[in-house]
C-alpha cells in the first residue's frame, strides 16, 4: 500500500491496489477506508507518494525495541 494508491479526496478514502488477482479480467479492486482505518493509516501517509507505507524491516525493529521479554 502506497499513499499514491489511496484516493483521499472525500470523507471516505478508497484504496485501489495497482495489482490484484482479478486485474487480468479487467476488474478494478476498491477497498473503502472509513474513519478508523484513516486514523490508523494517517502516520504512514507522510512518506513519499510512491513509497510503501509499511516496511517489514521497520516493523521488526519496532517489535524488538518494544518487546517486553526477558
Amino acid at each position: 500500500m502506497r499513499p499514491i494508491d489511496i484516493d483521499r479526496s472525500d470523507d471516505v478514502w478508497v484504496y485501489r491496489p495497482p495489482k490484484h488477482k482479478g486485474a487480468w479480467r479487467g476488474q478494478v479492486r476498491s477497498v473503502v477506508l472509513g474513519p478508523l482505518a484513516q486514523k490508523i493509516l494517517a502516520p504512514f501517509l507522510s512518506r513519499p507518494a510512491d513509497q510503501y507505507c509499511f516496511s517489514p524491516g521497520e516493523s521488526e525493529a519496532w517489535r524488538r525495541a518494544n518487546h517486553a521479554g526477558p
